[in-house]
């Protein structure tokens, strides 16, 4: 993720479509674009962690509707849960 978050801004796309396109929320890609900026290729190694990565409600809504197809449920079905 975060080296396609990388190759994404070398090639002049905004935060805004690179989160679209990697499935992450724009404040981490900024945050991945300005380790690389600050600290060049070992920028996006691992460190330690201290929280995982914020998903915005549309992300979490797509993943679990495409994990709740994949267990067999129906469109309809996986629609209603996710409404509630």
């Amino acid at each position: 993720m975060r080296a396609q978050i990388v190759l994404h801004a070398a090639r002049g796309l905004p935060n805004t479509r690179i989160a679209e396109r990697v499935d992450v929320h724009v404040d981490t890609v900024r945050t991945w674009r300005s380790r690389f900026a600050e600290l060049g290729l070992p920028g996006p190694a691992d460190r330690k962690r201290g929280v995982a990565p914020f998903l915005s409600p549309a992300t979490v809504r797509r993943r679990l509707a495409r994990d709740a197809l994949g267990l067999g449920l129906s469109r309809c079905c996986a629609s209603r849960i996710l409404i509630k």
